[in-house]
């Protein structure tokens, strides 16, 4: 049995994120068109997943790597599978809960501060990002780069703090994060 270690959270460091460590077990990662519960069956049995399925997901789900995987990495190839049929997997420590992506959105999105995309991750996990403005005004960014948006994204301002709040993938954030910077850079050079 799989002992799970909790990573100390760094207040000091809000970009960082807490997760709990599984086993550093490489996993074969290979299904070709099957239900998703034999995926799932799987990733408990050898990942030591305790898996909860919220919704039922039709059809079947191709997932390939011809690597060995960690199980952090076979959680992402499963989110992205799922993500394609309006689902999520999301994860709370060992917990992995099969959700729609509007649940994964408000529960399972981690919150992360920050406006460097270089310091940006890519992926398909669904992040809330908190993106301070310095020189712009918030909700003129926010009208913006809305247009650019997939429909899958939420952009809310704060004005208070001239902040915007932006969830979706972590390819979207950046990539919205890229042109808030340019568009923030560009107001102080003129």
């Amino acid at each position: 049995s799989a002992q799970a270690v909790v990573a100390p959270a760094d207040r000091t460091a809000p970009a960082q994120e807490t997760r709990i460590v599984l086993p550093a077990t490489k996993l074969t990662f290979n299904f070709e068109n099957v239900p998703l519960d034999t995926v799932l069956d799987y990733l408990s049995k050898s990942a030591g997943f305790i898996v909860n399925k919220k919704v039922a997901v039709p059809g079947r789900v191709r997932i390939v790597s011809h690597q060995p995987v960690s199980a952090d990495e076979a959680v992402a190839l499963l989110d992205t599978a799922l993500q394609d049929k309006g689902f999520a997997a999301g994860r709370e420590g060992r917990v992995l809960s099969i959700v729609t992506l509007d649940e994964a959105r408000l529960r399972f999105s981690p919150i992360i501060i920050g406006r460097d995309p270089k310091a940006m991750q890519a992926g398909d996990e669904v992040i809330t990002q908190i993106i301070p403005i310095s020189r712009g005004d918030a909700s003129q960014l926010a009208q913006n780069v809305s247009a650019l948006l997939p429909p899958t994204a939420t952009v809310i301002v704060n004005a208070s703090s001239n902040s915007l709040i932006l969830t979706d993938t972590r390819s979207t954030v950046k990539r919205t994060a890229e042109i808030i910077q340019a568009l923030d850079g560009s107001i102080s050079a003129l």
